[in-house]
């Protein structure tokens, strides 16, 4: 009994003997003893969170998304970046895009992409942007999130900042095109450009489904034109839209006066991408605007 006794208290000794000598070596060192480092590593604030935005087809859609990604990145210091597929859209219109495109060699979240990140793949989080603004903390653990839903909103509130952002970036040869077709054309003195924007094939079932409401017609069109053509003595109006023929049908025919212009007759090409694109130019370079509805007539 005597014998156990003492191989015990031996045996005791030398614990806090070593445990004596690990705390001298680590008080003595630079080193930094946490034994919650590992969690702590993996908490929020020490991860890198990037946001992104599901894409739309639609050019206008397309600038409204990158807009809301930007505006809610900047609201929560978040990192954001754009699908590759949606910046191989806006490339047509825009050398420099606002926000920066996702690198498979760099951002890749999986194995299984190639080219892009998926948007159906299941590292991403996907949540409604009016649902990520009213909580984003709640969405701090994931780490990729995949906003969907543009918020028209938060744009109106930066809405002069935004088309000067997108103006700026507009490809100069664009906007080259568009301003020797108008320098071209054989007008009165002191013309006044006043751009139309028709938005009409799929919309018009959008709106009566979504909204069950009834979509604007002729009328409103003609009254606003007519505004602009008791107060401006030479009005040019250079309509754009995705059905001409209704504007043709509806608009030339019951025009007064002033002039009406389809600039994309002349300006069309063989890409259809390119042709968006030179459409939202028209629009910009107008003095003033007449659209119904719609994210392309609102950029524009």
């Amino acid at each position: 009994m005597h014998i156990i006794n003492k191989y015990f208290f031996i045996q005791v000794v030398l614990v806090i003997f070593c445990f004596y000598e690990l705390y001298r070596y680590v008080s003595s060192s630079e080193i930094v003893w946490n034994p919650l480092k590992s969690l702590n590593a993996c908490t929020p604030q020490n991860r890198t969170q990037l946001i992104s935005f599901e894409e739309d087809s639609r050019l206008g859609n397309l600038l409204m998304e990158t807009a809301t990604l930007l505006l809610v990145a900047e609201k929560f210091n978040i990192s954001a970046k754009i699908l590759p597929q949606m910046s191989g859209k806006m490339a047509h219109l825009l050398f420099n895009l606002p926000v920066p495109t996702i690198d498979h060699h760099i951002d890749c979240i999986c194995t299984l992409c190639s080219q892009c990140v998926c948007p159906v793949c299941k590292q991403w989080t996907v949540v409604r942007t009016t649902s990520f603004l009213k909580t984003h903390k709640k969405f701090l653990t994931n780490d990729f999130v995949l906003l969907k839903g543009y918020e028209t909103r938060l744009i109106l509130s930066h809405k002069d900042r935004i088309r000067k952002m997108i103006l700026a970036s507009i490809r100069p040869h664009l906007i080259s095109k568009v301003q020797t077709y108008l320098h071209g054309l054989q007008l009165s003195p002191n013309p006044v450009f006043i751009s139309v924007h028709v938005r009409r094939t799929d919309y018009i079932s959008w709106v009566e489904n979504m909204f069950k409401g009834k979509p604007v017609g002729r009328s409103y069109f003609l009254h606003a034109m007519s505004h602009f053509i008791s107060k401006f003595s030479n009005p040019v109006f250079l309509v754009t839209s995705d059905d001409l023929a209704w504007c043709r049908d509806n608009l030339v025919m019951n025009m007064t006066a002033g002039k009406i212009l389809f600039p994309s007759d002349e300006l069309k090409t063989d890409s259809e991408e390119e042709n968006v694109a030179i459409d939202l130019v028209t629009l910009a370079q107008a003095n003033h605007s007449i659209y119904d509805y719609g994210s392309f007539g609102f950029l524009g």
